[in-house]
């Protein structure tokens, strides 16, 4: 196997990346011993030295190749690619709300950014002012799960909105975007962000060279080439297809398919397979090259390869969506002490709160908040990330401090209100999640 540098800020090319192979054996009983030792020990906590030294690479690498035929939980692998990061150093990135997309490009492009180094966010408002807040987690959650839906809109990528392509942009690709796209989706799923969760599955198998990529006209934005399509697709005799085909002889030539000799009407599906395949994979091959070179950052391509289908939820669109028994079983309550009076307040309060995500769950009004809207107040995020939570979501009870809830998207802590009836408490989280100020908002 081998392993790109995983902080390298310099343009990579992935065909001649030189790495050390470490190849390792479980035929012999010794070598077996040895395997599962690292299986067992292989997730526990891997020190980086502030200069990186070459035994602690190859020490990454032979952690990778012993368990690259096991397959691990994305959110184990994830835990793994982050100890590469040096809580000692920072990049820091000055975001405006109203340009999150110029900020993010700034700070990936600066020469002293470092994808291992801790990301550091600051928030400006629309009036220029610095929003108040110590980034220890919330705000770079939330700067990249909006960075992750800037990306979904750039130029670089075409189709519908749940199954996106690479397409070639020139000007992008002249100032190295598609490395840059790629290198954003690997820091933000190591350092406990979203994934894009639009990239179409035919891409992603591409990109990993896996599994399946049949690609449909429908995919094709293009009208004048998916009516061509459609009429191929639709032609009723071999007489008929190769009419069709001389009509269209320079798009065809264009892709390589007019060499296709028509011998018999199926001939057509081989056609529009071929065309679709070049349409989407061959002429944007480049650029799709340095988006695996910018996934390549802090060996996350090769990663994914350890669990395809689990990353694959977290790169492509999934109908699985957020539900109150998931919320509530993500919070742990803290409770006062047994027998307390504070207790009995909680106790009751924490049955409102779970009768609250049961009604969000089912709302019928947009006046009131979605789960991920809860979800994005708590955490800085709308969606549980692949990495996980870190420190893990709490909930906790306000007895005199306020009406509304609070949170602290830092440590993932909610702290809802005690009121005496149902009716108040929901009231009071309605107003208070859906006009928060600064982290919880979209």
């Amino acid at each position: 196997m081998s392993l790109i540098n995983p902080v390298s800020n310099e343009k990579q090319n992935m065909a001649s990346t030189s790495s050390k192979e470490v190849s390792t054996s479980c035929t012999s009983v010794s070598t077996g011993a040895h395997c599962y030792r690292t299986y067992t020990e292989v997730y526990a906590p891997i020190l980086v030295e502030s200069d990186t030294s070459s035994s602690s690479e190859d020490e990454f690498a032979h952690n990778v190749d012993c368990f690259n035929d096991k397959i691990v939980s994305v959110e184990d692998i994830l835990e793994n690619l982050a100890t590469q990061i040096k809580s000692e150093k920072v990049s820091r990135f000055n975001i405006n709300r109203a340009d999150i997309w110029d900020g993010a490009l700034r700070g990936f492009k600066r020469s002293s950014f470092d994808p291992a180094h801790t990301i550091l966010v600051k928030f400006s408002d629309n009036t220029g002012y610095m929003e108040s807040g110590i980034d220890t987690g919330g705000p770079k959650r939330e700067f990249l799960e909006l960075l992750m839906q800037h990306v979904k809109n750039r130029t670089l990528f075409e189709g519908r909105e749940t199954e996106k392509y690479l397409t070639c942009d020139s000007v992008a690709f002249d100032n190295d975007e598609y490395f840059i796209i790629g290198r954003m989706i690997a820091v933000s799923m190591v350092h406990g962000g979203p994934g894009p969760q639009f990239i179409s599955k035919n891409l992603f198998n591409y990109i990993l060279c896996e599994g399946i990529f049949s690609p449909d006209t429908k995919d094709v934005c293009d009208p004048e080439i998916q009516m061509m399509l459609q009429k191929i697709k639709s032609s009723s005799s071999v007489e008929c297809l190769r009419s069709t085909v001389e009509v269209y002889a320079t798009m065809l030539m264009i892709a390589g398919c007019l060499c296709h000799v028509i011998r018999e009407l199926s001939d057509k599906d081989k056609i529009v397979e071929d065309y679709l395949k070049w349409y989407f994979f061959t002429r944007n091959a480049a650029c799709i090259q340095r988006f695996k070179e910018g996934l390549t950052t802090l060996n996350v391509l090769e990663a994914m390869k350890q669990n395809p289908s689990g990353f694959m939820k977290y790169f492509c669109f999934s109908e699985k969506k957020i539900t109150s028994e998931i919320i509530e079983n993500l919070f742990k309550a803290e409770f006062s002490q047994p027998g307390s009076n504070r207790r009995q307040e909680e106790v009751r309060t924490a049955a409102y709160w779970a009768d609250y995500l049961l009604d969000i769950e089912g709302k019928t009004s947009f006046a009131e908040p979605s789960l991920e809207d809860i979800l994005m107040f708590s955490t800085g995020v709308s969606s549980i990330p692949p990495i996980g939570f870190h420190p893990k979501p709490t909930v906790n009870f306000l007895h005199n401090e306020s009406p509304y809830p609070i949170a602290q998207t830092c440590t993932n802590s909610l702290s809802i209100p005690i009121h005496k009836t149902y009716d108040k408490f929901k009231y009071h989280m309605n107003f208070g999640i859906l006009n928060s100020p600064g982290f919880g908002q979209h």
